[in-house]
């Protein structure tokens, strides 16, 4: 079954990543001045994370292995906190903007 928390880590920046693309997205094209520069950086973010996951998962060491239902629910648990943390990035940025 090997090691379970890089499945973690690799689920909740995957979708830390996807939720600042597409926060920052929504933030840069509906903002104005001090918001969209902030949607803007947090986009960066996201296209940042996705590539480093991208790149470290599916280009370096392939798709093809055994999966367990344990890694299934880590993953499916990273992903839900991974997606709440960016969410509420994106909220505390809108806020102190």
């Amino acid at each position: 079954m090997g090691s379970l928390f890089p499945i973690f880590i690799i689920s909740l920046t995957l979708w830390f990543g996807v939720t600042s693309l597409v926060t920052g997205i929504f933030a840069a094209y509906f903002g104005a001045g001090k918001s969209r520069s902030i949607g803007t950086i947090l986009m960066l973010i996201g296209l940042f994370c996705v590539a480093f996951v991208v790149a470290t998962q599916f280009l370096e060491f392939g798709v093809l292995t055994e999966v367990w239902i344990w890694e299934h629910l880590l993953g499916i648990l990273g992903a839900a906190v991974g997606g709440i943390v960016g969410l509420l990035l994106f909220l505390f940025c809108i806020m102190k903007a």
